[in-house]
């Protein structure tokens, strides 16, 4: 649990830094493209390029770029005559030609009022140089505006700014121009919300409006962005409209504006959210791992990746923009860090199960119970066994008034004793129940000759602690073998009614002066039964029908190892 904590906290801090730092701004950008993409184009608004393009530069009897500003006033005044609601010429106009070239771009541009124009250099004040400075604009009804906008991490065209140094963008000018009251706090950055790609504002070629080709219909009403979109003389820049594409810079301005227009309709998600996002994030694979199942964490943060993904999507659609970054963060160092947990946790009770179970399992069993309990197997294998159970006679008298250390050396010796017998047999032992012992033989991997080595087994117990200090109670059948508990605790359990007929005949070895007792289903199973006798039937404890059992044929017991040193007398 510690652990888990702990990678709470780290992942939590992971994400804050995250956001603290914008150290990932880049690919939060990368992830807006894709929002863009994934959301689709959608109608634009009222909103027409002229575009002094390629088409128009290659036209005949046309300059190459710049023109000369005589030229540029006929094609306000073309523009002008298609009654627009608004122009904005998105051609900066700061340093002075002739006077005459000057004075016919000046005449158009007070003719065809008001007029946006655009210009990157701002003095102090939201003074411009745009034809000789502000007074100058106010007496031909231009409107100077900003037209720089914010540095992205990618280099892309994100946001709109809300202006520089007193002079508003070029967005907010032009949505005041046509009666909107648009208001941004100085600094604000508002993202832009692209309608689509490249030509999903309609772009008309600037040689065809010369040249009275292009119905009124095209332009009366309209927003009209007059530019340079040729490639190579025009602005090209990234944008993140339809995941990334390349806009000109008309088209991003009319897009800026219809974005103003609509009241900047993307907007960021508070900051309790962004931080309650990245802390649900790191806790989400910690919390899931505490239930024990560790790759179910690691399973959750995965999904949580994908349901993150479509949240933020649709977060988007409707016009909020959720950071994914640093709650992706989060989620990756938590799952991450849950399954490192999971695999040391993993690896040390794997390495303590190995441990335990060598001192009562024979080696070739270790590998087949931890597998099982690792894969959480429960019971769920049946096999064909012989439990055993022992119980050392007059422990309780020997241990009265004996110091606890004394009692605790002579019973491990007598538990030695037994497991070395058992194990020696290629039994198993499955517990101590304080003097007593329970063992099986022929689980967790089944054997053949079970009740043959777990006979063996009992007459090696005999031999070691002692005929009259000793019982040993014998049944052979049907047991469950497998791992009980919970992910907490996992024990190795052999459990069926064998188990408990078992129990019951080890208990009768002290009323018929028997060191061993076993059952007649034992006994069909040995390869030698000629060594018994019966011994008659016998009614046990919680058991309707009685039960023949049997025991050793007087004479010694042969012996496949050397008995140890037996326990202090009772």
């Amino acid at each position: 649990m510690v652990l888990l904590a702990a990678t709470a906290v780290v992942a939590a801090i992971a994400g804050g830094l995250v956001s603290w730092t914008s150290v990932l701004g880049r690919v939060e950008t990368d992830t807006i493209d894709a929002r863009f993409a994934v959301r689709g184009n959608e109608p634009p608004g009222p909103f027409t390029v002229v575009g002094v393009d390629t088409a128009t530069l290659q036209a005949r009897g046309i300059p190459a770029w710049p023109w000369p500003r005589s030229l540029q006033g006929r094609l306000v005044r073309a523009v002008h005559a298609l009654h627009p609601r608004l122009i904005v010429y998105d051609i900066e106009i700061t340093e002075p030609t002739t006077t005459a070239q000057d004075q016919a771009l000046y005449a158009a541009i007070s003719a065809a009022r008001p007029v946006v124009m655009v210009t990157s250099e701002v003095g102090p004040h939201g003074a411009t140089r745009v034809f000789g400075g502000n007074q100058n604009l106010a007496a031909a009804g231009a409107l100077p505006a900003y037209a720089g906008v914010p540095d992205d991490a990618d280099e892309e065209v994100t946001r709109l700014d809300a202006g520089f140094s007193g002079l508003p963008s070029v967005p907010v000018v032009a949505a005041r121009a046509v009666g909107h009251p648009v208001h941004l706090a100085a600094g604000a950055t508002p993202l832009i919300d692209y309608p689509g790609g490249p030509g999903t504002v309609p772009e008309i070629h600037a040689i065809d409006v010369l040249e009275g080709r292009v119905p009124a219909s095209r332009v009366r009403g309209r927003i009209v962005v007059i530019g340079v979109p040729a490639p190579g003389v025009g602005d090209l820049h990234p944008t993140d409209a339809a995941g990334g594409s390349q806009l000109s810079g008309p088209e991003i301005q009319a897009d800026a504006i219809e974005t103003a227009l609509a009241g900047f309709p993307l907007r960021g998600a508070p900051g309790w959210l962004d931080a309650g996002l990245v802390v649900f994030s790191a806790l989400l694979a910690p919390a899931i791992a505490a239930s024990d199942f560790g790759y179910l964490g690691v399973g959750a943060a995965l999904v949580w990746l994908g349901v993150g993904a479509v949240i933020a999507q649709l977060a988007f659609d409707g016009g909020t923009v959720l950071a994914l970054m640093p709650p992706l963060a989060a989620t990756f160092v938590s799952g991450i860090g849950v399954g490192v947990v999971d695999l040391v946790t993993v690896r040390r009770e794997r390495a303590i199960l190995v441990t335990t179970f060598a001192r009562y399992v024979p080696r070739d069993h270790v590998q087949r119970v931890v597998e099982r309990a690792e894969q959480q197997a429960g019971l769920g294998e049946e096999l064909d066994a012989t439990v055993m159970f022992c119980d050392l006679r007059g422990y309780t008298s020997f241990a009265e008034g004996r110091p606890a250390r004394e009692l605790l050396a002579a019973l491990n010796t007598y538990l030695a004793q037994v497991s070395d017998a058992v194990m020696d047999q290629g039994g198993s032992v499955v517990t101590f129940l304080g003097d007593g012992v329970m063992a099986v033989f022929g689980a967790p991997l089944a054997t053949e000759d079970h009740a043959t080595r777990a006979l063996a087994a009992a007459r090696g117990v005999v031999a070691a602690v002692g005929a009259d200090r000793v019982g040993v109670g014998l049944a052979s059948g049907p047991v469950v073998s497998g791992t009980v508990g919970s992910g907490r605790r996992l024990e190795y359990a052999a459990i069926g009614d064998t188990t408990n007929v078992a129990s019951r005949v080890q208990a009768l070895t002290r009323e018929l002066d028997r060191p061993i007792l076993l059952t007649e289903s034992t006994r069909a199973r040995l390869t030698d039964p000629d060594a018994l006798e019966s011994l008659g039937e016998f009614k046990l404890r919680g058991r309707e029908e009685p039960l023949t059992l049997f025991g050793l044929r007087a004479g010694p017991a042969p012996m496949s190892f050397a008995p140890r040193e037996p326990v202090s007398p009772t």
